[in-house]
């Protein structure tokens, strides 16, 4: 590698945006924060936020209980499967999901992670251990839905919309906890190109992800690099789904990302919060995102139809 490809890595790096002031600042603030904002998705589609005001305990409940609940053996954590396929409610065990043949750009086995999905809804598989997961699911979940109202706002300020432009169609949004757990391997018992989760976009809205503290997220810049998305205390990764690159007419990016064997030793787990409008929303190009040098590129479609497609790509089966 040249010294000046090294060089280059070395200042290619995800932003780290303090959203504090936006939460209680001026008007001035707020609009400083969105040009921020605006910068880091209309370049990467990635930003890392701070001073986003979710309580910490409620961060680490979330953990703890989903770490409780992948230490089980693995016929306990079976009986919260129902065999329907990544997208469903519930455990899906290894081998089910191949995030990579959503992005069609390689063909990799089966990704080496384990998932459980929260969709706060009747349909939710609740296991019986640990006995306050729903309390503390839910409890996160909400948490979420709360910084999901935010980082909408700061979103509509950076593209110069009213600040309340998205409200309608996140008044009740399509969102998804998904806890993912990376079981430790030894490097030989991976299958060749097999990665703990392949390279993807991600399907809908923004994405609300808590990192621990075990690395492996990369992020492909526009240089072509793959850069490391290190966790960050006290922090969440935001990054721009399919859909919201659709909405701003390729305006905000939905970039790939990939979580890579470096600490493939150790267990590794992400609490993922997927998130979109309501399935009904119509998603068409916003109001500014148009001009004669960037005509509109994609016809309108309705954000559940978009994700259900997604999906189906993703399963194995």
């Amino acid at each position: 590698m040249s010294h000046g490809h090294t060089k280059q890595m070395e200042q290619e790096a995800i932003p780290i945006i303090d959203i504090s002031s936006f939460r209680r600042g001026t008007p001035e603030e707020k609009e400083a924060v969105g040009k921020l904002w605006y910068k880091a998705f209309n370049t990467i589609g990635f930003a890392v936020i701070i001073g986003h005001g979710v309580d910490e305990e409620t961060q680490n409940q979330a953990y703890n209980t989903a770490k409780e609940f992948f230490t089980l053996g693995n016929e306990e954590k079976m009986k919260y499967c129902g065999f329907n396929g990544y997208g469903s409610a519930g455990y899906q065990p290894e081998g089910v999901e191949k995030i990579s043949a959503t992005t069609a750009s390689v063909n990799r086995p089966p990704d080496a992670v384990e998932s459980m999905l929260v969709h706060k809804k009747s349909t939710d598989v609740i296991p019986s251990f640990p006995t306050n997961y729903r309390e503390v699911m839910y409890r996160y979940w909400d948490a979420m839905t709360q910084l999901l109202s935010e980082i909408m706002e700061i979103t509509a300020i950076s593209l110069n919309l009213p600040h309340d432009y998205f409200k309608q169609a996140y008044a009740d949004p399509e969102s998804v906890l998904r806890l993912g757990f990376y079981p430790a391997k030894s490097s030989s018992s991976l299958k060749e190109g097999q990665l703990r989760y392949g390279e993807h976009t991600d399907f809908t809205g923004f994405t609300i992800l808590r990192q621990d503290q075990v690395s492996g997220l990369q992020v492909k810049f526009p240089s072509g690099n793959w850069i490391d998305c290190l966790p960050v205390k006290n922090s969440f990764v935001v990054n721009a789904g399919d859909m919201i690159q659709v909405w701003t007419n390729d305006i905000f990016k939905s970039n790939l990302h990939r979580v890579v064997n470096s600490a493939v030793e150790m267990n590794r787990l992400s609490i993922v919060f997927f998130t979109g409008p309501h399935g009904d929303t119509l998603i068409e190009c916003l109001p500014g995102c148009s001009s004669e040098q960037n005509p509109k590129k994609y016809a309108p479609i309705k954000s559940g139809d978009h994700l259900l497609s997604k999906l189906q790509a993703s399963n194995t089966k």
